[in-house]
C-alpha cells in the first residue's frame, strides 16, 4: 500500500491507536478524526512520512503514473490539483543503478542487474511488479553468496 490510497501504515501510525494512547481515553474528537480523514494519515507526523516516502519514490522511481493519481483516495493531501507533489518540491532524481554502485561492494558486472531486479520490484504501480515467480526467476537471484568466496554465479543443474 501507500500514502496515497490509505493502506500505508507507519509504526507510528499503529502505536496512536494503541489504547491510552488519547488525551482522554475513548473520547473522540470529530475535528480531529475529520483531518485524519481527508489526510489518511492519524497526525502531522503521519502525514509527512508519508509525504517524505512519496518524495522518495519519485527519486528513485520517476513521476506518479496518472492513473494512480487519478484514483488515489487521498491525493488532495499529498498532490496538487495537476498532480505535481504538494509544495513543487526540486527532486533530484537518482538511477537505482548508481545507488546500488554506491552503497554496495557488488563487482561492476552485477550492479546492471541488481539494479533491475529492484527496479522491476519498486514498480510504482502494483500492476507492473514481477510475480513471485517471476521475481524468483530473474537473473540476479542466479547469483549466490557464499561466506568465503563472495558474489558467485550459480551453477547450472546438469541436463
Amino acid at each position: 500500500g501507500n500514502a496515497l490510497d490509505g493502506s500505508y501504515a507507519t509504526l507510528w501510525g499503529y502505536a496512536s491507536s494503541l489504547p491510552g494512547s488519547s488525551s482522554i481515553e475513548g473520547e473522540k474528537n470529530p475535528r480531529e478524526e475529520k483531518w485524519r480523514d481527508a489526510r489518511g494519515a492519524d497526525d502531522l507526523l503521519d502525514l509527512t512520512l508519508n509525504y517524505e516516502h512519496l518524495l522518495e519514490i519519485v527519486r528513485l522511481r520517476g513521476p506518479l503514473p496518472t492513473a494512480m493519481i487519478q484514483k488515489a483516495l487521498y491525493r488532495a493531501a499529498y498532490l496538487e490539483a495537476d498532480g505535481a507533489l504538494r509544495f513543487r518540491p526540486v527532486i533530484r532524481r537518482i538511477s537505482l543503478q548508481a545507488l546500488v554502485r554506491r552503497r554496495t561492494k557488488l563487482p561492476a558486472k552485477d550492479t546492471e542487474v541488481a539494479a533491475d531486479f529492484l527496479a522491476r520490484l519498486l514498480a510504482v504501480d502494483p500492476a507492473d511488479r514481477p510475480t513471485a515467480s517471476a521475481a524468483l526467476a530473474h537473473p540476479w537471484l542466479q547469483i549466490v553468496r557464499t561466506p568465503s568466496a563472495g558474489p558467485r554465479r550459480a551453477a547450472k543443474e546438469p541436463k
